[in-house]
């Protein structure tokens, strides 16, 4: 008697298109990276709350490092996803105009009922660990045209 399983599972993992080639390869540099995200570790990177906030920033856990923060993995809970830090922005603060016309304190506020504990301190920017897509599916026919087109890579600017 053989039993069969009907369940499927799959390992989605990033990957690099190559221009004039027809292969596609794993981008093991960017697993790299999340695995050594401090979301991965123990909180032994968390420094005490005394340090000034200029090269810390205040995060959940308490404050961490920029150089820590920068190309690691954050889970923003709003969102329910995870995120890879790319730049910090200086220029930018959650009292900054988000795109929903108003502040980003002011939209998390209404729209979440979260309250920033550090508005004045900088936003992330950062990209979506993985978005679903459907490869299979023929984004010339989609779009009206014979070409089809690379997507877009599109950042998030984070409190």
């Amino acid at each position: 008697v053989t039993e069969s399983n009907s369940s499927a599972f799959y390992l989605l993992l990033p990957v690099i298109w190559q221009e004039h080639k027809t292969r596609v390869y794993v981008d093991w540099m960017v697993i790299r990276r999340c695995l050594s995200s401090p979301v991965f570790s123990p909180p032994t990177n968390v420094v005490e709350d005394r340090i000034p906030l200029g090269d810390h920033l205040q995060l959940a856990d308490g404050p961490v490092d920029v150089n820590v923060i920068l190309n690691s993995l954050v889970y923003v809970a709003f969102k329910k996803s995870f995120f890879f830090v790319s730049r910090i922005l200086p220029d930018k603060n959650g009292y900054s105009l988000h795109s929903s016309g108003s502040s980003h304190v002011k939209y998390l506020s209404e729209k979440f009922k979260i309250h920033l504990g550090h508005p004045e301190q900088p936003l992330l920017q950062a990209k979506q660990l993985f978005s679903l897509r459907n490869l299979l599916l023929d984004r010339r026919a989609k779009r009206g045209n014979a070409e089809a087109h690379e997507l877009e890579e599109y950042f998030f600017e984070i409190p």
